[in-house]
């Protein structure tokens, strides 16, 4: 029972992890507030722009069985010079870090501490900007121990004090001990959660279990 408000945190973080998205368009030339329809509407992200919004009814889906999309893969290429994304006007944006491998999930702590997890490298950055010159100046691996392809962290409890950070592994949940301004894990990982697959039967699928 004690375990059930960490389980609904875990399972928040899950999903903003799966939900969080990030495109780069690049020459974007929608006006601000268009209503992209048809075929417009399921356009790449060379369409994208602050306040473009995208209309798709069920008439303009491909017909049941059809591969029409579904062959369209994804490619991961390197940003393009002076690319930046589109932001309403009065607003800028500039870069702030890069060269992580697939960061998946970006995370301020109540300090202004900033932890991206990067789920192919299985590993955690804490970023700091301790001169408020809008690029960090402390870049620390926080963890890289007892990580699977994380995708999703969350501080508990909230607020100002948090006393653990909660990672969402590929296969199950851990929890590094932090205190509010720690740029390492202060200690090793605490396993809380954890699935297992299970094959029942010759030939059955296999199940996943929760394990606590």
């Amino acid at each position: 029972m004690k375990d059930r408000p960490l389980t609904r945190l875990c399972a928040y973080a899950i999903s903003v992890a799966v939900s969080f998205t990030f495109t780069i368009p690049v020459g974007a030339a929608i006006e601000t507030g268009t209503l992209l329809t048809g075929k417009a509407g399921m356009g790449d992200w060379t369409n994208d722009a602050a306040g473009v919004r995208r209309k798709i009814t069920v008439q303009d889906l491909p017909p049941p069985s059809s591969n029409i999309l579904a062959i369209n893969r994804a490619r991961v290429v390197d940003r393009p010079a002076n690319a930046q994304p589109q932001v309403p006007p009065g607003f800028k944006i500039e870069l702030y870090a890069s060269g992580f491998r697939d960061p998946r999930f970006l995370l301020t702590a109540p300090n202004g501490d900033i932890f991206v997890v990067e789920s192919r490298a299985n590993r955690i950055k804490a970023l700091r900007d301790s001169k408020g010159s809008g690029k960090p100046n402390f870049i620390e691996t926080f963890a890289e121990h007892g990580l699977n392809k994380p995708f999703g962290i969350a501080f508990y409890p909230p607020g100002d004090e948090p006393q653990f950070l909660y990672v969402a592994n590929t296969d199950g949940v851990i929890r590094f001990p932090y205190r509010n301004g720690d740029l390492k894990a202060r200690g090793p990982a605490q396993h809380r959660f954890a699935l297992e697959c299970v094959r029942q039967g010759r030939g059955r699928k296999p199940r996943a279990d929760l394990r606590v």
